[in-house]
């Protein structure tokens, strides 16, 4: 089998981004987003077609240790998976320079753009900084390996199998992603994002392996900080989902559920034989899960999150062994889940909550990082089996705020400076699992009633457990719609029932509205049909009859 080589826009991207400059370097000294729009469909090309994907030929450093990545090749394309977690303030770069060949007095515009610096050949010497002799604005971003990823995805992400000889390393880089000529304009903190470009260490004004100490000076630039990894970023891609086999495109993910072997009603079956099983023959709390699994917030109005569907599992068994198969499971089909375990101990001592804090020693500041600073679409569940009596500090009640904001609104706030918050918009799954009523208040509450009767599905084919990871993310991404006279209906029905109930509130409909949005996906369909209204209205009256039973309210 032929050993595959690396490309030349891999090993040497530069030479391109140099390539493209030379075609319309005047045209480029007066926009510089015209270079940057260049290079970025130049890569882009390379990286992917309409119909295939190139971007394992770009080396991709999750998971890699420090010296692993200091023994990349310099200057060569990388690609990082990560989550935005600090914004730096505002620097600037120089972006072009003049060059004068002193032997021919020749002068060249060479690009400064993507690098840390330029190293100037022998008898070189800069006469002029650019065309208009400006500096241009770098945005300069913090970025982490994407926080609580499932073990099996890390393993195909950077093993290319779900299971791997080679540990998981628990340590992942950290490093400044640079942005060039008003690029990553739209990306904000929290978000994840695949970034490719140049990684660096070192001052460009320090010898290197590839330039000695008598050799050429080098032009850094913009100023480093030394011994700080740098990723020069050429271009990126939002990152829709994290799941390591489906393509970053809403249409192309659709159309995979389309191809042989992929059914929406098996998979969804054989997902609720499994969630069955861990809950030991509950087939209702069973498919609250799995709704609560597939729901994400799909739009914003009178500051609501449309979409957040919290889960209150109560009535769980004190059982360990219950509990690590149930969120065993859970890891092994989601692609990101944090689980936070409740206690007194553990709110007191927690930082939930992104905080600024002042860098001693200098005039900077620096985001100390919270445990729910999570990029969207991660899964959180709160354990609070291990809830003990005792009281709440200071932090441990600002923690709790913290999760109750969350849960109810889906915001975080970031505490900066001089007591001010901000809030962020977030799309956090939240499970609760508690023996009672959580201390964190969830508008839908299903009390546990395990029968014993599920299928042992322990031991579930591997390609069916594909199956529901591809499953669970392909849901999110379909269309929904309820046809007028569904919603005529609908709204008739809740005004008759009100007249006789009052105690129904328009809560009420909206929650049952977003479980038949949540139904319907779930089988694969679209439009919102009076078998899935009748469902969700059946698991509504049961999960009524439940909640009576236990006096929950």
């Amino acid at each position: 089998m032929p050993v595959q080589t690396t490309p030349d826009w891999v090993s040497n991207p530069l030479n391109i981004v140099d390539k493209i400059f030379a075609n319309d370097s005047t045209g480029y000294q007066q926009d510089a987003t015209m270079l940057r729009a260049a290079v970025e469909a130049a890569f882009l090309g390379r990286i992917k077609s309409d119909t295939s994907d190139y971007r394992h030929l770009v080396p991709l450093i999750n998971g890699l240790s420090k010296e692993q990545l200091q023994a990349i090749p310099t200057n060569s394309l990388v690609r990082f998976r990560c989550m935005v977690r600090d914004e730096r303030p505002s620097s600037y770069h120089q972006g072009f320079l003049q060059v004068r060949q002193l032997n021919s007095g020749d002068i060249k515009a060479v690009c400064a753009m993507f690098r840390d610096g330029v190293v100037l050949e022998m008898g070189e010497q800069v006469v002029a900084f650019g065309e208009r002799g400006a500096l241009s604005e770098m945005r300069s971003l913090k970025c982490v390996s994407l926080p609580v990823e499932s073990a099996w995805s890390r393993a195909i992400h950077e093993h290319g199998k779900s299971t791997s000889d080679k540990p998981l390393d628990p340590s992942q880089p950290v490093l400044i992603a640079n942005f060039f000529a008003e690029a990553g304009a739209s990306v904000a903190v929290n978000d994840a994002v695949e970034l490719f470009g140049l990684l660096s260490f070192d001052d460009p004004m320090l010898p290197s392996p590839e330039r000695g100490a008598g050799d050429s000076p080098a032009i850094s630039a913009f100023p480093v900080q030394h011994d700080e990894m740098r990723l020069n970023v050429l271009l990126y891609e939002d990152l829709l989902h994290t799941h390591p086999a489906l393509p970053l495109d809403k249409t192309r993910i659709l159309s995979m559920s389309r191809e042989d072997g992929f059914s929406f009603v098996r998979v969804r079956e054989s997902l609720m034989e499994l969630l069955k099983f861990c809950l030991n023959g509950d087939a209702l709390g069973a498919e609250y899960l799995l709704l609560h699994l597939i729901s994400s917030i799909y739009a914003r109005a009178d500051d609501q999150a449309i979409g957040n569907f919290p889960l209150n599992l109560t009535g769980m068994p004190q059982d360990v062994t219950f509990v690590k198969r149930l969120l065993g499971t859970l890891e092994n089909i989601l692609t990101q889940l944090a689980v936070f375990p409740m206690s007194i101990a553990t709110l007191n001592s927690a930082l939930m909550a992104p905080k600024m804090t002042e860098v001693p020693g200098t005039i900077d500041n620096e985001l100390l990082p919270g445990l729910l600073q999570l990029p969207k679409h991660t899964h959180l569940a709160l354990d609070e089996l291990g809830m003990d009596t005792g009281t709440l500090n200071d932090t441990g009640c600002r923690n709790l705020l913290a999760l109750q904001k969350l849960v109810s609104d889906q915001k975080l706030d970031f505490n900066f400076l001089f007591g001010q918050t901000i809030p962020f918009l977030m799309d956090i799954p939240v499970l609760v699992l508690s023996q009672g009523k959580s201390l964190v208040n969830c508008r839908c509450i299903v009390p546990l009633s395990p029968n014993g009767a599920a299928v042992d599905c322990a031991a579930l084919d591997e390609e069916i457990i594909w199956q529901i990871r591809q499953y669970l993310v392909t849901v999110r991404f379909l269309d929904y719609e309820i046809p007028p006279e569904m919603r005529e209906a609908i709204v008739n029905k809740f005004v008759t029932s009100r007249k006789a109930d009052r105690s129904i509130s328009p809560d009420d409909l909206h929650q049952q509205l977003e479980l038949a949005r949540y139904m319907t996906i779930s089988h694969g369909e679209v439009v919102l049909t009076q078998q899935r209204w009748d469902e969700v209205l059946h698991l509504e009256s049961e999960r009524s009859r439940r909640l009576k039973e236990t006096g929950i309210r």
